[in-house]
């Protein structure tokens, strides 16, 4: 009787196994090359170590470069999103969709109103919805950070919105929803720091809680990407671009972070990464 137990036992461990490590990180990471103007894809179990996918897409709208690109599945379709001009020229963005990271349609570049330099368009979906938020500018302006709905049907853009409550002149614009809250990371074009707003309702107001160094990750820093573990704890990317190289931060709570440490990988700028 006693080999029959023993035999259960060790049945339920196996599967308790297989069932555990199905629950492991693994992450879809895009990213870009500063000299080509390429885009760059990754995957990861862990947010550190990057191992990258073959990957062979240059759009034949613009100029052909990919800088910031930001995805979003919706369906069995990921859609990307990215800066078409070197610094931003123009009021024009990119816009690929693709199945595996393999293979890519390019979609029509999309009109952002009628702003002389557009920056670092990223996705936000919620529910049904999927919004592009994106930096823009007037000839001789600073920048602000915009919100527009985008119509996969038709490939446009709503009329854009401009985000409330942040400071003047400021890039890299990301939204996540949080318990409620939507939490916002943006670069202050200013001092130089990564900074941190929030807001009970997408399109409202947003209150600034975390100004300066206040996490700790220190200057010369932009791109900021959140993505959860497993886990329950928080993960956020930061790119020096004047080392070349993307640093990650975690936290438990969103308000102490840990000290910013490298990824594997260097050479590549404004990371996008999500759970696969």
């Amino acid at each position: 009787m006693w080999y029959i137990i023993a035999a259960v036992v060790i049945i339920i461990l196996i599967v308790l196994t297989t069932v555990d490590s199905k629950k492991t990180d693994k992450f879809l990471v895009t990213s870009f090359n500063t000299d080509e103007m390429k885009l760059l894809v990754y995957e990861s179990q862990d947010g550190v170590k990057l191992y990258k996918r073959n990957v062979s897409y240059y759009p034949r709208r613009g100029n052909k470069t990919v800088r910031d690109p930001s995805y979003c599945k919706v369906g069995d379709e990921y859609y990307i999103v990215y800066t078409v001009t070197e610094w931003g020229t123009g009021h024009e963005i990119g816009m690929c969709k693709t199945k595996d990271f393999y293979s890519y349609e390019e979609l029509p570049c999309i009109s952002v109103g009628d702003f002389n330099k557009v920056w670092a368009p990223i996705f936000y979906k919620e529910n049904d919805k999927v919004y592009i938020i994106a930096n823009a500018a007037y000839e001789d302006e600073q920048f602000s950070s915009y919100i527009m709905e985008y119509d996969l049907t038709n490939n446009t853009v709503s009329e854009p919105a401009k985000i409330k409550g942040l400071p003047s002149n400021v890039i890299d614009t990301e939204i996540y929803r949080i318990n409620e809250l939507y939490y916002l990371f943006y670069k202050n074009e200013e001092t130089k720091y990564v900074e941190l707003a929030v807001c009970n309702e997408l399109m409202g107001e947003y209150n600034v809680i975390g100004s300066d160094d206040w996490a700790g990750w220190g200057k010369t820093l932009e791109g900021p990407c959140l993505v959860q573990r497993r886990n329950g704890s928080y993960v956020i990317y930061l790119d020096n671009y004047e080392e070349h190289q993307i640093y990650y931060s975690e936290s438990d709570d969103l308000k102490i972070w840990s000290e910013k440490q490298p990824i594997s990988v260097r050479n590549i700028a404004h990371l996008c990464i999500g759970a696969m």
